[in-house]
């Protein structure tokens, strides 16, 4: 929520945008791993610091996501809509919503692959229970079954998660004007 509200904050501000455009596309390039020690030595070893990376390694692909969003808005909606005297609120609900839901719930499933993936890391580097944390274990000791077991189950989770968010997608996809 907080990665979609600053989106739609700075897509909004043709003054924010060119100032924070270069700066969140410069953070998109790095890899997210690389800030794992950060977040361990801020926060320590535990769940808090396993949540805080996942929304980190997906607040901003949300918040690019949103912006791409609010600029896929027809100009011509929205002058219509202003035309008519909509409020603020109504040219939310109404125009922005059924124009940006396609993209955002795209968005929505990639972020979904960016947190299991940057979790499952969480865990693998940093943590002393979790599939993530379990998976490292069977790889460094060479137990395939229960490591094929684990991606196995992980990916699966993945998949319908995934698969579930597309149904949603497929049936708001109506909405795009």
């Amino acid at each position: 929520p907080l990665g979609a509200l600053c989106g739609m904050v700075i897509a909004e501000s043709p003054y924010l945008s060119r100032v924070f455009d270069p700066l969140l596309f410069f953070l998109f390039g790095i890899p997210k791993s690389i800030f794992l020690p950060l977040f361990i030595l801020s926060l320590g070893i535990g769940f808090w610091q396993k949540v805080a990376f996942g929304c980190f390694s997906t607040g901003l692909l949300v918040l690019l996501s949103t912006q791409a969003a609010v600029r896929s808005v027809k100009p011509e909606h929205l002058m219509i809509a202003r035309s008519y005297g909509a409020t603020r609120g109504q040219i939310m609900c109404r125009v922005y919503l059924p124009s940006m839901l396609p993209i955002l719930l795209e968005a929505l499933r990639l972020a979904v692959i960016f947190t299991f993936t940057a979790v499952t890391l969480a865990e693998m580097y940093a943590s002393r229970t979790g599939i993530g944390h379990n998976i490292e274990t069977w790889g460094e000791n060479f137990m395939m079954k229960p490591l094929l077991a684990g991606v196995l189950l992980l990916s699966l989770t993945a998949i319908l998660v995934n698969e579930a968010i597309r149904w949603v997608e497929r049936r708001c996809g109506r909405w795009r004007a």
